[in-house]
């Protein structure tokens, strides 16, 4: 078979589309004679393809509109040698200038990333330094009180003993304390 001959066959799909039916309707129309459509499987496939003519022939009687023709894409032409090697060059280019950008790039983030374990462990000991320091005021608050109660108890213990004397004056106690010189 030519390659002709290929192409004027359609998928069960296809062939559906160009009928405007679904692909279990255009099985009503498949087998030999008139009205129908030549229909084959090729080897290794379950598919159905139907011969082109006799769909085209079938839509007429039936009087389907041919769908607009689907424009072809541009052949793409190959580019010179010459030409191509530039571009590959401009390429790698671009490629190895990428690349630096990155390594400056993650360079960049690895200096920034020590700087923020570098920050972390100033702010640790930062808090460490401040818990102390919040620990000494503590203690110089409980110190300075401390030494208010004791100054206090003393003041009270002078005034005690300030009481106790002016009572012995005026109940006509003397105190003397004898002299123990040789």
């Amino acid at each position: 078979m030519t390659n002709d001959d290929e192409n004027q066959w359609l998928r069960g799909e296809d062939a559906a589309a160009r009928l405007g039916i679904s692909e279990r309707s255009i099985q009503r129309y498949a087998g030999e004679g008139p009205g129908k459509i030549r229909v084959r499987k090729y080897q290794g496939s379950n598919r159905n393809w139907y011969y082109l003519p006799d769909v085209e022939r079938l839509a007429e009687e039936m009087g389907v509109a041919r769908p607009p023709a689907v424009p072809r894409p541009p052949k793409q032409e190959m580019l010179p040698a010459g030409e191509l090697l530039g571009f590959l060059r401009q390429r790698d280019e671009q490629l190895a200038e990428a690349q630096r950008a990155l390594q400056a790039a993650a360079l960049e983030l690895g200096q920034a990333r020590a700087e923020i374990a570098r920050r972390q462990i100033i702010d640790g000991q930062l808090q460490a330094v401040s818990a102390g320091r919040d620990e000494v005021r503590r203690q110089n608050t409980r110190l300075r009180l401390q030494r208010a109660v004791l100054i206090t108890v003393v003041i009270l213990l002078i005034l005690a003993l300030v009481g106790f004397f002016v009572i012995l004056e005026l109940q006509g106690v003397s105190l003397s304390i004898p002299n123990r010189s040789p």
